[in-house]
């Protein structure tokens, strides 16, 4: 009974210590995602600015274009 019970309490410690290391690592995907979530968000920020750009670039070659008469 007494070795049963020994074996329980190391089966215990070591249950424990996996869970910790899960804990660890569960902190730091969740860190990377986060990042990765802040990189995705940043791409399309510059992808409407590119939009922005392009979209006011048409509009000065158009107005140029009807004051050259090309």
């Amino acid at each position: 009974m007494i070795q049963q019970q020994q074996q329980l309490n190391k089966l215990s410690l070591d249950f424990m210590a996996t869970v910790q290391k899960l804990e660890a690592s569960s902190a730091g995907w969740e860190a990377l995602s986060s990042k990765l979530s802040d990189s995705i968000k940043e791409l399309g920020d510059v992808q409407n600015w590119a939009n922005a750009i392009e979209t006011d670039l048409q509009t000065i070659s158009a107005e140029i274009s009807k004051v050259t008469g090309k």
